[in-house]
């Protein structure tokens, strides 16, 4: 408050240079000030089915057949053998929860599990949110065998819900904003279930049995 009387008493003295050079920073310090005002009031919410489909390169009916004979060790061999890729797919809502309209660039996301990477970051376009509004984002992304974690392999074969962190990173005018979350994924075709549609009248309890002689 005293500093903004200095400058009120000041005023009338001031040169009309220097009041227009006053001018510009009080401009120039409200601006600044909305535009951390506004990215930091950004969210980023998980939305709508996250999964994860397994791409084999070839038939598992082959991996059916010698499963009746595999080690367990032998099997998961197998499993990882045929197994090429995975297709992730997931939503992400951006909200603007300032009174401010924001442009967003494009937003990088990083998926990793028990701090493990899971293949490499994932762009989105950018966009523009208005004050109050929201929009949906999808990241998708085809990760190879190679580029994912062990411990994620594991729901590949028996499914379940790997939970995955999302990160969202983006970055303007000097300014990064980060938001992080935990989502929820659904393993949609595990190699358990394929071996399990090969012989319908089996028990997940049977094909495990007999695989891990």
């Amino acid at each position: 408050m005293r500093a903004i009387s200095r400058i009120r008493d000041r005023l009338p003295r001031m040169g009309t240079r220097d009041k227009i050079v006053l001018i510009v920073l009080v401009v120039l310090g409200i601006v600044i000030g909305l535009v951390f005002y506004g990215y930091s009031s950004v969210k980023v919410e998980s939305g709508g089915n996250s999964t994860v489909e397994l791409k084999l390169n070839e038939d598992v009916k082959s991996l059916f057949d010698k499963q009746q004979k595999l080690t367990l060790r032998e099997w998961l061999d197998e499993g990882n053998r045929i197994l090429e890729s995975v297709d992730i797919d997931t939503t992400v809502h951006v909200r603007n929860q300032s009174f401010v309209p924001l442009f967003i660039p494009s937003l990088e996301h990083n998926l990793s599990i028990g701090g493990e990477p899971i293949g490499g970051p994932i762009h989105t376009p950018s966009f523009w949110l208005t004050p109050g509004g929201n929009t949906t984002v999808s990241v998708t992304a085809s990760v190879p065998r190679e580029q994912l974690p062990g411990v994620i392999l594991q729901y590949m074969f028996s499914g379940g819900n790997p939970e995955i962190t999302v990160e969202s990173t983006t970055e303007i005018v000097g300014i990064s904003v980060t938001r992080t979350q935990t989502v929820e994924f659904t393993i949609t075709n595990p190699i358990i279930h394929i071996l399990l549609g090969y012989n319908p009248a089996s028990t997940w309890e049977e094909v495990m049995s007999n695989g891990f002689a």
